[in-house]
């Protein structure tokens, strides 16, 4: 269900693409503007397009686990690194690893239905010398950053152009007001006596502004 879903968002996203890449006026202001690097997010191909176009170099930025791990060329043995949703752990039996393995290569055919989405945006874009395919513009970053932390990610081999940056969409923490919390509940023994108790909580915040 999810490259059936997939699909329509990204022939949408060339549509948009082509859209955005004939605003010449926009493109030769950006160019103007001589931007030293972009941060691009990888989910729309188009990003790595106009940046390619734009002839500026350009960091990675992906908010969510290594669910992307083919394009940057990050080397992931399907014998101990389960794909993402998978519901697999680095800890996989013969048959496990088999699975693994074939969604592994299901996610590299879905790559292979991306290129042939943007394959005309790309041949209406750039000359025919120099027209560059999303593999190559993936490989192409100067830095890939995912906001994950390495202590909730299964083990992988990493490069050095694979950087974990954890809590960059964090918001800071606000004070928490005082709170008071009163709590009855009433209690047997066993001759059948009644006893109430009061709980009585108070929760004040030490942190300052």
């Amino acid at each position: 269900d999810r490259p059936q879903s997939l699909f329509p968002l990204m022939t949408l996203y060339a549509k948009h693409c082509h859209f955005c890449m004939n605003q010449t006026d926009i493109l030769d202001f950006l160019k103007r503007e001589n931007y030293d690097i972009a941060i691009i997010d990888p989910f729309n191909p188009c990003q790595f397009l106009i940046a390619e176009k734009l002839g500026i170099p350009y960091i990675v930025f992906f908010a969510g686990p290594f669910s992307y791990s083919l394009g940057n060329g990050l080397p992931s043995p399907p014998s101990y690194v389960p794909m993402f949703l998978s519901g697999f752990t680095d800890r996989m039996n013969f048959l496990e690893r088999v699975i693994n393995t074939f969604m592994y290569l299901g996610s590299y055919m879905v790559e292979i239905r991306n290129e042939q989405i943007f394959r005309g945006v790309i041949e209406e874009h750039f000359p025919p010398d120099s027209r560059p395919t999303l593999s190559d513009l993936h490989h192409k970053a100067e830095l890939w950053i995912y906001n994950m932390d390495f202590s909730i990610e299964f083990a992988r081999p990493l490069l050095p152009h694979i950087q974990y940056i954890v809590g960059l969409r964090a918001k800071p923490a606000k004070p928490v007001s005082q709170v008071s919390t009163r709590i009855r509940f009433t209690a047997f023994t066993p001759n059948n006596e009644i006893i109430q108790h009061m709980i009585y909580t108070q929760v004040k915040s030490n942190i300052k502004k």
